[in-house]
């Protein structure tokens, strides 16, 4: 049982051990993509992706500020979200329900807030955080909880 650490990351250490080829590619990808997006943004949208998809070991992260996991559910409405963050979350959700059925206000409304290149920057850091959540609820299936 793996004690110390997230328990994505104590995962993807296992889980690659016999891998450290793979392992390795998918932490610079992971890296790579948290480097290029503002990380209270984007661990904001990692929390969203873990309550829409059920994974609750990710919950809970000391990188946000209080009291904003409780008003993650309600961010259309709350005041605590900025425009940018509303337009991230957004695109987000859609991200995660549907990909290919995003649409082009959606995106747009990302690029207005951030720009076109880190639009592209947020698109990569999305697709390499839930990749990772998936594949940890994937692996907890696949070899039981006690693999996290």
């Amino acid at each position: 049982m793996i004690t110390s650490g997230d328990g994505i990351e104590s995962s993807f250490r296992v889980r690659l051990a016999a891998r450290p080829d793979v392992r390795g590619a998918l932490e610079e990808m992971n890296a790579t993509a948290l480097e290029s997006v503002d990380p209270v943004l984007l661990t904001a949208c990692r929390v969203r992706i873990a309550m829409l998809l059920g994974h609750t070991a990710t919950l809970l992260d000391p990188a946000l500020p209080a009291g904003l996991v409780a008003d993650l559910p309600r961010w259309p409405s709350s005041a605590r979200f900025s425009a940018a963050q509303r337009a991230c979350l957004a695109f987000t959700e859609q991200f995660v329900v549907d990909v290919s059925s995003m649409d082009d206000a959606t995106v747009a409304a990302v690029e207005h807030e951030l720009g076109p290149v880190a639009l592209m920057d947020f698109t990569h850091a999305l697709l390499a955080v839930e990749q990772r959540i998936r594949l940890d609820l994937m692996w907890g299936r696949l070899f039981g909880a006690e693999a996290r």
